[in-house]
Order: structure tokens, then C-alpha cells, then sequence
């Protein structure tokens, strides 16, 4: 602009600095509030969804389907509100954009007029072309609600990466009231429901917090480290196993990420699912769905629990592995985790309530309903 007039150049950075200035203050004011409010409302929404979808089948058989779908669309009139206040919002400073452009195009071609044709149509050009490129700069301010809202969700819910990872533990010898339990030991844990079994395992993990005196790794006690610190030492297959949507390899991969065909369809095998697998119309690369759906309850539970064959870890963490099958495959599979065990040389702790896989256990956790458990057997 400014070969056509010194002085349209000084009102083209004017205009610029004022759409800047004027609109980032603005979205300041207008926008964030919406923006963070916009992003809870949608997440009440998908957490609600998301919660329903998981009980469908109980909402349909109990008829509560119309009372889910009502609580749903209180998320959704909210969301809809907070979007129309953003919507509105955002109609405001568009407004006060296209004035402050008019407005400079404006003293950009009166101040440019004296110039020859050329030079003069140069400048309204840069001029347009010049207001057009901030508008990238004001939707970012315009969006800074949202995304604050949304680091600070995450932050919520994830380590903080700069926060040093905690030292592994030396040992990988375990105490559990006060019972040592050295490395490739086979312990059961055993009692009625509510007692306290998976309770031990998820405290192991660091999935809930370790009562005190309880736990020990090595010479440390549990509730003395940080969450997680002794996990490494662990492979964990959970009673409700929860899969990934993806395919059965990419499920597979959470625990072994290098592995190979073979070492997937090796744990397929001891998990007396690769018969199943490789019926699949792709087998390893077979889309099951959303959260499995394309398996029954049972196949799922063995995805899982070849997914923790495959992490190479010095304890098996086994939440009721054979739940839900027949004699013959609960027989199948307890022989082959004893082969696998002889083979790795891997501890195991093992809950379950069904006599077959409690007979490769050497040692028994009888845990009783409110009390620390005892351990019997060698």
C-alpha cells in the first residue's frame, strides 16, 4: 500500500493493529466463558451416552430407555444453549470485524486515491488481502476458551509428563500380610465374594490405595510408594475385561507392542481362543467392534488374558481367568497356563472360586468376609 501513499500504509497497519488488539480483547470478554462452557456441556454429554450405552441392555429390559433418553437431553439443552451464547458471541465480533475492514478499505482507497490507477488498486488489494489474513489470529483467540477447558480436562486425568517416573523396584519379591511370597510362586486367593480378592490385586497395581502394613515389594512398603511404582513387576487380566475397539492384534499390542505374529498366535493358543481367531474373516487383523462386541463375554475375558500373557513381567495377576466356560475348555486352558507358567518361570496370583484352576496353585490366600487373609500350604 504504501507506494501508492505513505500515508494509506499507516492507515493499513492501523487497521491491522485495531482488528488485532480489538478483536482479541473481545474474544477475551465474549467468547472464553462460552467456549469452556461449550466443552463441559458436550463432555456431561458423552459421559452420559457413553454411561448408557454401557447398561442398554439393562436400560431396554427394566423399560427405562425414555428416562436414559430424558437425562441425555438435559446434557443436550444445555449444550445447545451454551452453543447458541458462543454462536452469538462470535456474530458479535464477526460484526465488529467487517466494520473495522470496511473501515480501513475505506482509508485505504481514499488515501490512495491521488495515486495512479495501478498503484491505488494495489493498495485496496493488500489492504483486503492483509485484514483477511488475521482472521486466523482472532478464530484462535476465539477458540481459547476451549481449549484451555480442554488441556485442563486432560491434565485431570494423565500423568504430568515433566514429573520424574518413579524408580522400578530392585525385587520382585512379594509380602502380603506379612507372608513372603518369593519369585514363580503360584498363590491363590480364595474366600466369598466381598472379601477383599481383587481388592488385593488392584492394590498391587496401584488401580486403588494399598492398606497399610499390608504390602510389601522387596523391603518397601506399598503404601509408601507412589501410585503405580510396582506395576512394571505385573501382568494383569481383569474378571470384566475391557477391550479396545480395533482390531484382535491391535488389542493384543497394548501389552506387547513389538510382538510378532507368532508370539500373538502363540498366546491366542494357551488362551484356547486361536481357533476361534482364525475363523475370523482377516484373524489377527479382524475388526471386533466397539469394546469387543463382536465376541461373547467369554472370548473377550480370553483376549485379555492372552493380552497379559504377552507382557513379559515377573508376576501374573489372574482375576477369574476361566469364568464362564465349559469343563473341557477350562481344562484346556488351566493345563496350558501351567505349561506357559513352567516356561517363564513367571509368579502367579490367582483368584477364582472354581476347584480347576486352584489345583496348579501351591500356596492358598483364604481370604475370610472383613479380615486379612492366611496363608496355607508350601
Amino acid at each position: 500500500a504504501a507506494p501508492a501513499s505513505p500515508w494509506a500504509g499507516l492507515a493499513l497497519l492501523a487497521g491491522l493493529g485495531a482488528q488485532i488488539i480489538i478483536g482479541r480483547c473481545l474474544s477475551e470478554r465474549l467468547t472464553r466463558q462460552p467456549g469452556r462452557d461449550q466443552l463441559a456441556a458436550g463432555g456431561r454429554l458423552k459421559d452420559g451416552l457413553g454411561a448408557y450405552l454401557m447398561a442398554a441392555a439393562e436400560l431396554r429390559a427394566f423399560d427405562l430407555t425414555p428416562r436414559a433418553i430424558d437425562a441425555l437431553m438435559v446434557h443436550d439443552a444445555a449444550l445447545g444453549r451454551a452453543a447458541l451464547q458462543r454462536n452469538s458471541a462470535e456474530s458479535i465480533l464477526g460484526l465488529v470485524q467487517s466494520g473495522l475492514v470496511a473501515l480501513t478499505l475505506i482509508a485505504v482507497a481514499a488515501l490512495s486515491s491521488h495515486a495512479p490507477l495501478p498503484f491505488a488498486a494495489l493498495a485496496v488489494l493488500a489492504a483486503l488481502a492483509g485484514m483477511e489474513g488475521v482472521n486466523g489470529l482472532l478464530r484462535a483467540a476465539q477458540q481459547q476458551g476451549a481449549y484451555d477447558a480442554a488441556v485442563a480436562r486432560l491434565d485431570a486425568v494423565i500423568w504430568d509428563a515433566a514429573a520424574p517416573a518413579p524408580a522400578p523396584p530392585a525385587t520382585s519379591t512379594i509380602e502380603i500380610d506379612a507372608h513372603l511370597l518369593p519369585a514363580g510362586s503360584r498363590v491363590a486367593i480364595t474366600g466369598p465374594s466381598g472379601c477383599g480378592k481383587t481388592s488385593i490385586l488392584e492394590a498391587l497395581l496401584g488401580l486403588r490405595e494399598a492398606s497399610p502394613g499390608r504390602f510389601r515389594i522387596g523391603s518397601r512398603p506399598l503404601e509408601s510408594a507412589p501410585a503405580g511404582w510396582a506395576r512394571t513387576l505385573f501382568t494383569y487380566a481383569p474378571q470384566d475385561a475391557r477391550l479396545l475397539t480395533g482390531t484382535v492384534a491391535e488389542n493384543l499390542r497394548l501389552a506387547a507392542p513389538e510382538a510378532n505374529e507368532t508370539a500373538l498366535w502363540e498366546a491366542l493358543a494357551d488362551a484356547q481362543l486361536e481357533t476361534r481367531v482364525r475363523r475370523l474373516p482377516r484373524g489377527l487383523e479382524t475388526w471386533i467392534g466397539d469394546g469387543g462386541e463382536a465376541l461373547s463375554g467369554g472370548e473377550r475375558r480370553r483376549l485379555a488374558l492372552a493380552r497379559a500373557y504377552l507382557r513379559p513381567a515377573a508376576w501374573m495377576l489372574l482375576d477369574e481367568p476361566s469364568e464362564g466356560l465349559d469343563r473341557d475348555t477350562e481344562s484346556a486352558l488351566v493345563e496350558a497356563l501351567d505349561r506357559r507358567l513352567r516356561r517363564t518361570g513367571q509368579g502367579l496370583i490367582l483368584v477364582s472360586h472354581r476347584p480347576h484352576p486352584l489345583s496348579i496353585c501351591t500356596r492358598s490366600l483364604a481370604m475370610g468376609e472383613g479380615t486379612e487373609g492366611t496363608i496355607l500350604g508350601s
